[in-house]
């Protein structure tokens, strides 16, 4: 393997390889850009070639062409290696030493498992009319490897226990589960969805039931593993990742189907999120890729709810979010079949969140009064944290021409926006009227804090209260300290109800509690850290700008420290 490794970095060179992920700008006999595994401002990530590697100043994050690629794209060694072995033109032999971990025997099960599917899907016409139906081509369920899951308790299994698996690994790799009679299979009767990793192996399937009038659920989706973890994966990505690159934009779909069909009819840069809800983990997999970001989800009032909570997200990270407008009663998939030219029509011509919703205000019959109170509401935070002075002028005067005011009018109503949980700064103010210079907050900081402000009250309102309340309480105290905590409670006091009831809905059903406040509280923690990280590299910019090195090495050191926590909390097992 090391013959081959060498090979591979004998022919490809790391600016081009780093330079086809990120933009590189000459420094000198380096190149420099800014750093793709965390936030910053000023460049601080810089690429050496006679060293053959890379490293950022900001965070640490140092390596070769096969580091690069295992951070980026979020794989293993082996999973790296098969990526530059594509594109360097080497093939691959491996010497038959698995990982410590078995992670090797469970993509190969997976392997196994996915040609078995394949297999059976060819004699079953049943299945293959199914999807027909659903207007896949016959390449298309090839190239995305479709299969069946047949209705039998056991048949994979067996297959898998003759092919030398063990119980242990099946049930480790999701394809089984335990029984009173032993393991048996986990999906029947499905058609079946390979989920694969950013090199294309098998790590995951999602299985769409056969028996339209049995009370089961429509989808089934493999449990968490060693290999799939689903907030972090999204559907499609390793056939979409190259042509979102090279289009600079990404299209995010919600189903499979959708997602299958969208590419079928050349929106390569389509993926999905598989039915689950958008996470900053998946943003943060696009992010790399992209910033400019199509949300395509259904026409009806769950799709676009859902598009509004991405879309809120993925404008906190600090992507160009637009917004497709789909017919009523279609999703992509039926637009597509239907009508494909509307669907590239709506990709094409995909509104930017706000105006998407202004439109949405607008096309409903209430008058003037009614919708000056909805773009009061739906609308302005939304102009409120515009980085661009420019871009919020822009809005207020499109409201004032839509509403019939005059501009000052809808400037004053800016700066009445409510503040959330702001905590850039300690000294700013919660529940005053703020100027619209001071009205950028934390969109990120604020959606965390709130959600565990709603834990804290629903579990405080308990007879008995429980002590999750308590240590909620006792954790923010710590971070934020105890004025700034008395401020906030004070402040949403008003939407304690608001806020009691999102959470009951929100985490009643979900993961064990204690393990939804520990992440929170880790990415609570985190956005701190970066914040702190931040004001760091400017002033680190300002020190080399000065010619004081003595005082830019000082700040370096505090910058790998306080990197250093964050990725701490960022490898925090939970």
């Amino acid at each position: 393997m090391s013959n081959t490794t060498e090979t591979i970095k004998e022919r490809i060179a790391i600016v081009d390889l780093v330079g086809s992920y990120i933009k590189l700008e000459r420094a000198g006999s380096s190149f420099k850009a800014r750093c793709p595994f965390h936030n910053e401002k000023t460049p601080s990530f810089f690429v050496s070639p006679e060293r053959g590697g890379y490293y950022c100043f900001g965070c640490n994050a140092k390596g070769d062409i096969f580091t690069f690629v295992q951070e980026f794209e979020g794989l293993d060694f082996k999973g790296a290696l098969k990526v530059l072995a594509e594109r360097a033109g080497v093939p691959l032999t491996y010497n038959g030493v698995s990982s410590s971990d078995g992670r090797d025997r469970l993509f190969e099960v997976m392997e196994v498992a996915c040609r078995f599917f394949e297999s059976l899907l060819v004699k079953n016409a049943f299945a293959k009319d199914y999807l027909s139906s659903r207007g896949l081509t016959l390449q298309t369920i090839a190239d995305f490897r479709l299969g069946v899951a047949p209705h039998d308790w056991r048949v994979l299994v067996d297959h898998l226990s003759r092919a030398g698996f063990s119980d242990k690994e099946l049930l480790a790799a999701g394809l089984a589960k335990d029984g009173p009679k032993g393991i048996y299979d986990t999906f029947r009767a499905r058609v079946m969805f390979p989920i694969a990793d950013s090199s294309g192996r098998v790590i995951a399937f999602s299985g769409r039931t056969l028996e339209s009038d049995a009370p089961i659920a429509k989808y089934l989706n493999s449990p968490e593993t060693a290999l799939f973890s689903k907030s972090k994966v999204l559907y499609g990505l390793d056939r979409a990742k190259k042509t979102i690159r090279l289009s600079d934009q990404a299209v995010l779909v919600e189903g499979q189907m959708d997602l299958l069909m969208a590419h079928q009819a050349g929106t390569q840069n389509a993926v999905a999120s598989s039915g689950t809800a958008l996470t900053r983990d998946h943003l943060e997999l696009i992010g790399r890729l992209t910033r400019r970001l199509v949300l395509a989800f259904d026409a009806d009032g769950a799709g676009v709810s859902a598009a509004l909570r991405s879309a809120t997200m993925a404008l906190s990270m600090g992507f160009e979010v637009r917004v497709a407008g789909l017919p009523p009663g279609e999703d992509p998939a039926s637009l597509i079949i239907s009508r494909p030219d509307v669907w590239h029509a709506a990709i094409k011509d995909a509104l930017p969140l706000i105006d998407f919703y202004l439109a949405r205000v607008m096309s409903g019959k209430a008058d003037l009064r009614v919708r000056g109170r909805l773009i009061a509401k739906d609308v302005l935070p939304y102009v409120a944290v515009l980085d661009s002075s420019i871009e919020q002028s822009h809005y207020i005067k499109k409201i004032s021409d839509i509403l019939g005011v005059r501009e000052e009018s809808a400037w004053e109503d800016l700066a009445k926006v409510p503040r959330e949980i702001d905590l850039v700064s300690n000294n700013q103010t919660i529940g005053k009227d703020s100027s619209v210079s001071s009205l950028k907050t934390s969109a990120r900081k604020s959606l965390i804090g709130k959600k565990l402000l709603g834990i804290m009250y629903w579990r405080g309102s308990l007879s008995p209260p429980d002590s999750v309340s308590k240590d909620i309480a006792r954790r923010l105290t710590e971070i934020i300290g105890s004025k700034r905590f008395t401020e906030i409670d004070d402040f949403y006091q008003k939407k304690r109800a608001d806020l009691i009831l999102e959470a009951e809905l929100s985490f009643s059903e979900s993961q064990p509690l204690s393990k939804s406040v520990a992440e929170l509280f880790r990415e609570f923690e985190k956005e701190f850290l970066q914040d702190e990280l931040r004001v760091k590299m400017d002033e680190l910019s300002l020190a080399e700008r000065e010619k004081n090195h003595d005082r830019a090495f000082s700040i370096l050191k505090q910058c790998q420290t306080i990197s250093s926590k964050i990725n701490a909390l960022a490898s925090m097992n939970i």
